[in-house]
């Protein structure tokens, strides 16, 4: 099988090539011969078709990746009309863009700078080549693209979400919104539903800020759906286990389309690199080449540039704004849940306390873009969705910046539309670097470094202009984690005003960090009342400060409590809130019933056993977790570990999150990948203060690391962990993290239920007794070259 698809490729591939050389050799290229051999990519759509095709339906020319270069706004604008534009920067003056054979000859003949990329291309041949090879031997299925099976095809998106809803009611409510082209027009396909899925504590009573995210509104674009799908399952899956969830849900509504196009969705599942609906009654008669691109027909500015009017094209606008059924579903909904916070005109701003945040998953180009897109001229936001985005671009590693600018001017966009229509906070997020990305792309590389951007643009959804100007309230702990009540508590957390990331487009300004404060059981805008929270060092100087107060449990009452803690920098911003659970138990005897006097008159009966016995649930353990925890002290191992020196730069700067990375320079004597390799650094970290409640028994640790390397290339640059019971004699099994990026990414190794191979007792975990391993291995030619970033070394113990 491996061997047949390598053969589909190379055909593809030499086939588009050799197409272009004949178109070459003709005397009029604009009129090749209709009898020339052309290379097609079948596109099984059932259904997908309709019966006034004058094209067969099962033919999509090859395409090419190429870079086009122009000189002026108007070469520009022509190439944004006629061409498949892709949604990355190839740098100033240029476009990539997906071309025919035939089209790539009559930029030649024009005249035009444009050359291929071979690579992308062949890359691209064999992303289409796996699908078609699959769906060729009939293993297409419902719950997996052939080919990648880490993403799900629609029916099986809709089948994850509705089964989320239907066991989570309190939760999550699954809504069917609107129908697609296919749906609503008669004598063709049956069409789809589209869905919302709305997450939320019902029981809690709003208003509350909303985050809107969509994905999929371009049908070829494979990781946008199944991010959107796994944030919501990750929500649901987390709620009352991790606080910051829980505080989310409770407080903050999130709405979720993740099949905005599901017509040309289905296209794409086989195979197709489609990138619109399936509209075919708008005079295109070419069934691989018509529908509309549903990025280009919202209704705010809708044809002011970079969209076309022929219906065959790639940026084809739709006859009218809002012309399309997807796109009427997507505005209605935004009108039903977001809220008009901005005047009519384009220079006026939404108001510094405005609520709300969309986002639009798309692929690919590695880019977070804010409005406008249809202008280069700014928005009246501009400063403050700069601030947001480059929070954004603190956790993914994408360039931050408006489309205009960086890439090219797009009008009826849909994040212009939410942040035109009503001033919600708005941003496009092209993930990755391919349509059809690989699955160990996706799981290794988008999901963990944009999941982290997700949940920040949920938590700042109440305050998006104002709070990501603010500290982030980080590593947020409180020791013990189960007290008795009366007994005190120690509250610790950092304060962090420097995280943020343009990827070279703009620099964000930091301040001193001028205070912390802590509420209990409600953030301060819900009626939390706010306690001051006091500098470790004893000052408020610094950009990043550790911050700290002892916490009096008298007057809480027993069960698990919230403790919310936020940051103010040196201009007044105060940052998003970050939690932690508390549990207070009763420290009072209970009573046993054998000391209440009975009523004289009332008959005992002779036979009732006397509940003296029945143990009293005060110290019945409560599950929980310690929150994650920062070591306080290193050491390189210099015995059979590489160059014997670890992390040689820096490795204090591994003890909390921020302020500066360890590095290990060459990651040791050899290339080899394995984790227990002698020739590889290994470095140590302890002293985690791990302090469990009396009684309770582990049920799981987590190692975090945020982590990065200076190149990957085909080394597999990984991080290998093992933990010690014993103070370095004995250790675990290892574990790794996948591949490591070249930006900051967080690796999360064990879990909840990961014992890591062994019991655990308390003496294990103890200052003395307990390490966290660190090795750092790649394979293959300068591996031993590689530089590893360690930014942060953290454990968490969930415990019974």
């Amino acid at each position: 099988m491996l061997r047949f698809r390598y053969i589909v490729i190379a055909f593809l591939v030499v086939a588009a090539l050799s197409q272009i050389a004949r178109l070459q050799a003709q005397d009029n290229p604009d009129e090749p011969d209709e009898s020339e051999n052309k290379v097609y990519l079948p596109s099984i759509m059932e259904g997908g078709a309709r019966a006034d095709h004058t094209h067969d339906d099962n033919e999509l020319e090859a395409q090419l990746v190429v870079r086009v270069r122009y000189s002026s706004h108007e070469e520009m604008e022509y190439f944004l009309a006629k061409l498949d534009v892709l949604e990355e920067s190839c740098g100033p003056n240029c476009i990539g863009a997906l071309v025919s054979p035939t089209q790539y000859q009559q930029l030649l003949a024009e005249g035009r700078q444009v050359v291929v990329d071979e690579a992308q291309t062949a890359e691209l041949a064999a992303s289409i080549a796996e699908v078609q090879q699959a769906f060729a031997a009939g293993q297409q299925a419902i719950n997996a693209i052939p080919g990648y099976s880490c993403y799900r095809t629609v029916e099986e998106t809709y089948s994850s979400l509705s089964a989320l809803a239907a066991a989570n009611t309190q939760l999550a409510t699954w809504t069917d919104i609107g129908d697609s082209w296919e749906k609503v027009t008669p004598g063709g396909a049956a069409g789809y539903d589209i869905y919302a899925l709305k997450l939320t504590n019902s029981a809690i009573a709003g208003p509350k800020p909303k985050f809107m995210l969509i994905a999929a509104i371009h049908a070829r674009e494979y990781t946008t759906a199944e991010l959107a799908t796994r944030f919501a399952e990750d929500l649901v899956a987390k709620y009352n286990v991790d606080p910051d969830v829980t505080w989310l849900l409770d407080y903050f509504e999130i709405h979720i389309i993740p099949q905005v196009n599901p017509d040309g969705r289905k296209k794409a599942e086989a195979g197709a690199s489609w990138r619109k609906n399936t509209d075919n009654d708008d005079g295109c008669n070419n069934s691989s080449t018509w529908g509309t691109d549903l990025n280009r027909n919202s209704t705010f500015r809708w044809n002011n540039g970079g969209s076309s009017a022929n219906a065959c094209d790639a940026t084809y606008r739709g006859p009218s704004a809002g012309s399309e059924p997807e796109v009427q579903v997507v505005q209605n909904y935004a009108n039903s849940i977001l809220l008009d916070q901005r005047g009519p005109n384009d220079n006026d701003a939404a108001p510094a306390d405005a609520q709300d945040v969309f986002i639009t998953l798309h692929s690919y180009g590695q880019l977070v873009l804010y409005p406008w897109s249809y202008t280069s001229t700014p928005s009246p936001n501009l400063t403050q969705l700069a601030t947001l985005g480059r929070k954004f671009g603190y956790f993914n590693g994408h360039q931050v910046c408006n489309g205009p600018v960086c890439l090219y001017v797009a009008s009826g966009t849909t994040d212009d539309y939410t942040y035109g229509q009503f001033g919600t906070a708005s941003y496009t997020f092209e993930l990755g670097t391919a349509f059809f990305q690989s699955c160990s792309s996706f799981t290794s590389t988008i999901l963990p470094t944009n999941m982290p951007a997700l949940y920040y643009a949920a938590k700042a959804a109440r305050r998006p202009y104002q709070n990501p100007a603010g500290p982030d309230a980080l590593n947020v702990s409180v020791s013990p984690a189960t007290v008795n009540q009366g007994d005190p508590v120690t509250l610790n957390a950092t304060l962090n005003d420097t995280r943020y990331n343009s990827n070279g487009w703009g620099t964000e300004p930091v301040q001193n960090i001028q205070a912390g404060q802590y509420t209990i059981d409600a953030p301060s805008w819900a009626g939390g009342v706010p306690v001051a929270l006091s500098a470790s060092d004893g000052a408020f100087n610094a950009t990043i400060e550790n911050v700290t107060a002892t916490i009096d449990t008298s007057g809480l009452s027993v069960g698990r409590h919230t403790v919310f803690v936020e940051g103010q920098d040196a201009n007044g911003n105060w940052g998003v809130l970050t939690a932690a659970f508390l549990w207070v138990t009763s420290n009072e005897p209970t009573p046993t019933p054998t000391d209440t006097p009975i009523p004289t008159n009332t008959p005992t009966p002779t036979n009732t056993p006397t509940p003296t016995n029945t143990p009293t649930p005060t110290h019945t353990p409560v599950a929980g977790n310690t929150g994650f925890l920062s070591p306080s002290a290193n050491a390189a191992q210099t015995s059979s570990s590489g160059d014997n020196n670890g992390f040689e730069v820096n490795p204090a700067n591994a003890h909390a999150d921020g302020g500066g990375v360890a590095q290990d320079v060459n990651s040791g004597a050899n290339n080899n990948s394995s984790c227990t390799n002698t020739g590889k650094d290994k470095h140590r970290f302890y002293n985690y203060n791990i302090s469990l409640p009396g009684g309770v028994t582990v049920k799981g640790i987590e190692v975090r690391l945020d982590a990065l390397v200076d190149a990957v290339g085909s080394n597999a640059p990984r991080m290998c962990v093992e933990l010690s019971w014993d103070g370095g004699a004995t250790w675990t099994a290892v574990k790794q993290t996948p591949t490591l990026t070249t930006s900051e990414a967080t690796y999360i190794l064990g879990g909840a239920a990961d014992t890591w191979g062994r019991s655990w007792t308390a003496s294990n975990l103890s200052n003395t007794n307990f390490r966290v391993r660190v090795s750092n291995v790649a394979s293959g030619g300068n591996a031993n070259q590689r530089d590893f970033s360690l930014d942060w070394i953290a454990v968490r113990v969930h415990y019974q």
